[in-house]
């Protein structure tokens, strides 16, 4: 019998570019009508930080099901699964030094699907999840939590986008926003 995990919920997209003064400088000052905001937009090279199933206060988005029935992760995802944390990566606080500027885009998905196709007997013991964190300079932390069934990741299937918001932080913990509608 061919058994199948589907893992839906919300998830969560952090990217952040590193900005040379000059572009700072060029961004603030034009915002998202200039065409430093439109090549960054349509850039590809941005590190994606975060990835994953939201995750707020602990609390994970996303519902495992196994052969379309739920394992109501709310109630057993601490006691009945291994859950391995990461150190959270990047900065926790504002950095001391000369200071640096990033371009950050935060993106939210909802009704996000992930499968992962079993040629076994579902152990239990395989399906483990791993919560990645991102510190920020002004404090703020992102969390995410993934699936994987003997090591191997869920395979993504399909997501719709809910919301984006993009801003400039700097290494000293300033957040800035940029004029000119949403977007």
């Amino acid at each position: 019998m061919r058994n199948q995990l589907h893992a839906h919920g919300k998830m969560f997209e952090l990217s952040i570019k590193p900005l040379k003064r000059a572009q700072f400088k060029r961004l603030l000052k034009n915002g998202r009508s200039g065409k430093l905001y439109k090549s960054l937009e349509e850039a590809h090279d941005f590190e994606n930080v975060l990835y994953g199933f939201y995750q707020w206060e602990g609390k994970p988005s996303l519902e495992v099901f196994l052969n379309d029935i739920p394992m109501d992760l709310e109630e057993t995802l601490k006691t009945g699964f291994s859950v391995t944390y990461f150190p959270v990566e990047g900065s926790k606080s504002p950095m001391d030094g000369k200071e640096q500027f990033f371009y950050v885009v935060e993106r939210g998905y909802k009704e996000c699907c992930w499968n992962f196709d079993l040629d076994e007997e579902f152990n239990p013991k395989k399906l483990k999840f791993e919560v990645e964190r991102w510190g920020m300079f002004n404090g703020a932390i992102g969390s995410v939590i993934n699936p994987t069934y003997n090591g191997i990741p869920f395979e993504f299937i399909s997501s719709w986008t809910n919301f984006q918001s993009d801003y400039i932080l700097s290494s000293k913990g300033e957040l800035y926003e940029l004029a000119g509608g949403l977007p």
